[in-house]
Parts: C-alpha cells; sequence; structure tokens
C-alpha cells in the first residue's frame, strides 16, 4: 500500500520512469494484486512506453477479468498500438465480456464506422451507446455521429 501511494505520488508529479520502478517494486511484494499490474501498466502508458504497457495490462486482466477497468486500459493500449484491425477484434472480444461498458461500445461504433466500413452497425452501436448511457461525457460525440451518419 506504501509502495502504491508513492508510485501515485510520483504519477502526480509526471515522473513516470520513477512511478514505474515504484511500482515494480510493489510486484516483487505482491505480484499476484492486480491493482499493481495496473498501476505499472498506467506508468509506463504514461512514459509512452506502449509494449511494456500493454504486457502490465494482460497482467492486472489476467488477475481480475471480472474487472472492466483493466481491460479498457489493455484497449486504449491496443489502440494506441496503431493496428485498428487488431483493436477492432479486441474490442468484439470485449463486447462479449463487458456488453454495458461506454468506452467499448462508442469505440467498437468508432471501428464498424472507420475499419470495416459497416455504418448500420456503427449507427446501432451510437444509438445503444446514448439509451445506455444518457448524460454520459461521450453523448454528445455520439449523437454528432448519428447525425453524420444519417447522411
Amino acid at each position: 500500500e506504501d509502495l502504491l501511494s508513492k508510485g501515485h505520488q510520483a504519477i502526480q508529479q509526471g515522473n513516470f520512469e520513477q512511478a514505474a520502478k515504484i511500482y515494480w517494486q510493489a510486484a516483487v511484494k505482491n505480484g499476484e494484486s492486480p491493482e499493481v499490474w495496473f498501476c505499472l501498466s498506467r506508468a509506463f502508458y504514461l512514459s509512452k512506453n506502449l509494449k511494456k504497457a500493454e504486457m502490465m495490462a494482460l497482467e492486472a486482466t489476467r488477475r481480475n477479468p471480472g474487472n472492466p477497468t483493466y481491460l479498457v486500459q489493455f484497449l486504449r493500449i491496443t489502440r494506441d498500438n496503431g493496428n485498428p484491425e487488431i483493436y477492432l477484434q479486441e474490442l468484439k472480444h470485449a463486447r462479449t465480456l463487458f456488453p454495458n461498458e461506454p468506452f467499448v461500445i462508442m469505440e467498437l461504433a468508432k471501428g464498424y464506422e472507420t475499419v470495416d466500413q459497416d455504418m448500420r452497425a456503427a449507427r446501432l452501436l451510437y444509438i445503444e451507446f446514448l439509451k445506455k448511457h444518457p448524460g454520459h461525457s461521450l453523448c454528445e460525440q455520439a449523437q454528432k455521429a448519428i447525425r453524420r451518419l444519417q447522411e
């Protein structure tokens, strides 16, 4: 717990490499904690080390597959790694695990629109997002997408 707090402080100060070192120490002490691996993933992600961030996110997800936060972290990294087809496949899998997760619905809609060119599926997902998550910060983006897809 103390190491996690120190790592969080380093993150807040923008010292992501130091945070990663501290979180590694926490992983050595408590390697079964998904939270430690999640924090380590965030530190690597913020320092732009996407390969390591992805591996650590997978470790967090493996240790607690029922936590959507860990999966969303992995998905963000996969998105930023730049292979849209792989990212879309990961989103489709994530949808089976967490069908109501707002990030997954929105990103899947974008993927259907841009990668698969399936405008109907994209539109349906944007509509679903608005129905399931009224008041969410991404509602305006979903509404704009629906209008764009109707044109």
